[in-house]
């Protein structure tokens, strides 16, 4: 099965059962991603900046920054459900914003070069062989972004006590950051027991 057919059966179910609310995309309220969201403008400086979206949803990135006095040069979010970019096409009609159905790793995203490439809790599904995935997520954000990237994911730490198939310690992330791109990032863990984000600088 394929990365786009596995996030497909993911996301789905829950796009037919909450058309375009939030909860469709993962998070349980709008104050959830937007908690998420803050993360990302407490890291960076995206004023004037041209910005990749990955794993867009319906582009609710944008209208929050610009609703937080934060206005970016260009914004480009890009997703691997149609579904999604249509929805995100509907609602977010700046002339600054485009929206594409991309597969990040597969696809040439050459001309998608930015200053900083943000990846907003699109790294917690769990595909084969997914500490690869996601190693080859960020080196695809480390080649296209020329002044940084950054990423959200769900945090060990907010479960435990259960089982996990997939490998949530932020240390480890960290570790291996600093370790093949640069020690220059921040990670911030402080605002949600089950996520943290880590803000990356060239």
């Amino acid at each position: 099965m394929s990365d786009a057919d596995i996030v497909r059966n993911k996301f789905l179910p829950w796009y037919r059962a909450h058309g375009d609310q939030v909860r469709a995309l993962g998070y349980g309220s709008t104050r959830s991603q937007e908690v998420r969201f803050e993360q990302f403008l407490r890291g960076f400086d995206l004023s004037g900046a041209r910005i990749l979206d990955v794993g867009c949803g319906f582009g609710d990135l944008f209208p929050f920054m610009v609703s937080r006095g934060v206005s970016p040069c260009s914004y480009m979010g890009v997703d691997l459900l149609e579904e999604f970019v249509l929805e995100a096409r509907r609602r977010v009609t700046d002339e600054r914003c485009r929206f594409e159905a991309r597969n990040f790793i597969v696809d040439d995203v050459g001309e998608l070069s930015v200053d900083y490439a943000i990846a907003c809790a699109a790294l917690n599904t769990n595909f084969p062989n997914r500490d690869e995935f996601v190693k080859k997520f960020l080196t695809r954000m480390w080649e296209l972004s020329s002044k940084g990237f950054g990423f959200s994911m769900e945090c060990s730490y907010g479960f435990k006590g259960r089982a996990l198939e997939l490998n949530l310690d932020p240390a480890y992330w960290l570790d291996y950051v600093c370790r093949t791109f640069t020690h220059r990032l921040v990670l911030f863990s402080d605002y949600h027991d089950a996520d943290f984000t880590i803000c990356v600088y060239k």
